[in-house]
């Protein structure tokens, strides 16, 4: 933030970046202070979202962005092929 001074602040990225820790910072001052609160339960909730953070890799670096695709293509055959071994396990064990 120093470095870059209010040039930061107006890439979006940036503010979304900032929020994330930010919550991440008050969700542990909440559990020491308080234990396992609800608003402890609901901002770690919130954690989830940093899962957007790798969207942004994926659409930033296109190695990446191969990669994901080729996982997301072969998903379908390992789903089947997860079936098949499911289906040997079965008859071998009646």
């Amino acid at each position: 933030i120093i470095a870059l001074g209010w040039d930061f602040w107006m890439d979006s990225w940036n503010i979304f970046d900032f929020g994330l820790v930010f919550i991440q910072v008050f969700e542990r001052c909440a559990r020491i202070s308080h234990g396992t609160t609800t608003i402890a339960r609901v901002v770690s909730l919130l954690r989830y979202v940093r899962i957007t953070r790798v969207i942004r890799l994926v659409r930033l670096v296109e190695d990446l962005r191969t990669i994901m695709s080729s996982i997301t293509s072969s998903m379908r055959s390992l789903a089947w092929t997860l079936l098949l071994l499911c289906l040997l396990l079965y008859m071998v064990s009646v």
